[in-house]
């Protein structure tokens, strides 16, 4: 079972997977999107993963700029993490980690 989270952590998690989402709806153009939820030990991680056209963190335009530094923001108002891997012509990695109690 999942640990009891806070509404922000809960707010957190759902928006990211949201926006990750979107942007792979969007930009991606996948053909299969993972995600996963779990919890090791007292971190619990959201992995959204897809098969997509990628693209280079570094050159991204303003509106993509914008949703993944929200999803920055957010994963910095909960103390969480969050990475993200990406390449051109090899899709997307999202990572979202929070600490949890037990």
């Amino acid at each position: 079972a999942l640990p009891d989270l806070t509404p922000d952590v809960e707010a957190c998690f759902y928006r990211i997977a949201q926006e990750a989402l979107e942007n792979t709806i969007r930009h991606a153009n996948a053909q299969q999107v993972e995600m996963h939820l779990l919890q090791r030990e007292n971190q619990l991680e959201l992995w959204i993963k897809d098969d997509g056209l990628g693209f280079d963190p570094l050159d991204v335009d303003a509106e993509q700029k914008l949703g993944l530094r929200g999803m920055h923001e957010r994963a910095l108002g909960v103390g969480g993490v969050l990475e993200i891997s990406s390449q051109p012509e090899v899709g997307t990695v999202i990572r979202l980690s929070v600490e949890v109690s037990p």
